[in-house]
């Protein structure tokens, strides 16, 4: 057997579930039930059915990250995005042999005021996309919104969507098995929304796929196995497991002065750790990361040390929210701040942003209101500094959220105004605020971000 067989098996798989559904004339939106492992698998799915050569369905699979924040607008600004990535991959388009000369419909919303257009007008670029190429099979939108601002509007949007949908235009969600987001939304569509949980037990893939790339007498080959079978454990829940496994791959890791390696197994193992309230045995291993990150930057291979230095960052992050639970916030403050240049050298601006803002979170809760302000306003700074892209995809609406939390005392209210007018300002906008706290809705993995 290959070693690339196990995952070639899920693959097809998953081919063959999302076949059923395409050839069913009921569905119109087909939701994955997913274990967290499984998430990169069907991102891998649909990646090959995107590839002419390699793909194995008709289907036309089209991923969408759109923001949900008007559900009156939300199709056409879906429909705005379908037409934006053509165009931005017409260079592609022409060099596959094929012309890249299609043109949406016209994008009237204010001609009409029915309550469907967004949709029925997301519908029509589809169809008149399918009919220009002549496309066999149907076009499946892959909607992955990168934020949803009223989870309960998104599945009334979703609902519209189903009803209106012809066959020949379809929709895929993502979402977690173990807490669904859609689940009410599948069981009062009737047969428009389905479901399917794949169960492609990933751990047991990889187990396969280390055994049948070899090498298992080597000191590589064994912390290979070590590490996958250290996630097998901890995806189980068993600490005591994952502790020895993590144990046997580190000693093996710091044998062979494998700094990168041993991160990953510690930073793990911590934060295992620390779910299970264990924060100060949680604390030492992320301190220990540090250490391996650190020592890997100066004296380990050349082509590991740029890896050493993202790795420094991500257990740096990881200690300081141990600390915050084990309510430490003022050694937390102070990490938090150390941790600024660290990610300033990986030219990082959300993690530069999220260091200040963890940092002022910390001061607030050590009742250093002026050091909590400071650290605060550095953070506007790097958003300031930021492109709208990196900006909506990082923390700073909780950062906006924070400072105006901090200007509600007496001897600051007198600033409020000001502050909420530069946030605006950096913001673009009036509602900048974060979205409502989670609902079923926001466990889904597209969601992740909110």
């Amino acid at each position: 057997m290959s070693a690339d067989k196990p995952i070639l098996q899920r693959l097809q798989l998953l081919a063959d579930h999302y076949a059923e559904f395409a050839v069913a004339e009921k569905p119109r939106v087909f939701c994955w039930l997913l274990q967290p492992n499984e998430v990169r698998m069907v991102e891998a799915f649909i990646a090959r059915e995107q590839d002419d050569e390699a793909g194995q369905l008709q289907e036309v699979f089209w991923p969408l990250e759109t923001p949900f924040n008007d559900a009156v607008l939300h199709g056409y600004q879906l429909g705005l995005a379908l037409v934006e990535q053509y165009h931005a991959n017409a260079e592609a388009i022409v060099a596959s042999g094929t012309n890249a000369d299609w043109q949406s419909p016209p994008y009237e919303p204010h001609k009409t005021s029915h309550s469907n257009a967004d949709v029925a007008w997301l519908i029509r670029c589809c169809e008149s996309f399918l009919d220009h190429y002549s496309v066999p099979g149907r076009l499946g939108l892959v909607l992955r919104p990168s934020s949803v601002s009223d989870p309960s509007a998104y599945l009334l949007w979703l609902q519209r969507f189903a009803h209106a949908a012809p066959n020949r235009v379809r929709a895929m969600l993502l979402d977690f098995a173990s807490q669904p987001a859609y689940a009410e939304l599948v069981a009062t569509s009737g047969e428009l929304i389905v479901s399917c949980e794949p169960n492609l037990r990933m751990d047991d893939a990889l187990a396969e796929v280390s055994r049948e790339a070899g090498h298992l007498d080597t000191p590589g080959g064994q912390y290979r196995t070590h590490f996958l079978q250290l996630g097998k454990a901890l995806g189980n829940g068993d600490l005591p497991e994952a502790t020895q496994l993590a144990e046997l791959a580190l000693a093996i890791a710091v044998a062979q002065e494998w700094y990168h390696l041993q991160v990953p197994v510690l930073v793990a193992l911590a934060g295992a750790l620390s779910a299970n309230s264990q924060h100060m045995a949680a604390v030492e291993r992320y301190r220990a990361a540090e250490i391996a990150a650190t020592t890997g930057q100066s004296t380990g291979p050349e082509e590991t040390r740029e890896v050493c230095v993202r790795l420094q960052l991500q257990a740096r992050l990881g200690h300081g929210v141990a600390l915050i639970h084990a309510q430490q916030p003022g050694s937390a403050a102070h990490l938090f701040e150390q941790t600024v240049p660290v990610a300033e050298q990986l030219q990082d601006a959300r993690a530069v942003l999220d260091c200040y803002r963890l940092a002022s979170f910390c001061h607030e809760q050590d009742d250093r209101p002026d050091e909590a302000m400071r650290n605060g306003v550095l953070g506007l700074q790097v958003a300031r500094s930021m492109d709208d892209e990196t900006k909506q995809s990082s923390t700073f609406p909780y950062l906006g959220e924070a400072l105006m939390r901090l200007v509600q005392t007496p001897a600051q209210r007198h600033a409020a105004a000001r502050l909420e007018r530069e946030i605006i300002e950096i913001a673009g906008t009036r509602d900048w605020r974060p979205a409502p706290a989670p609902t079923a809705t926001s466990s889904a993995p597209d969601q992740a971000g909110q």
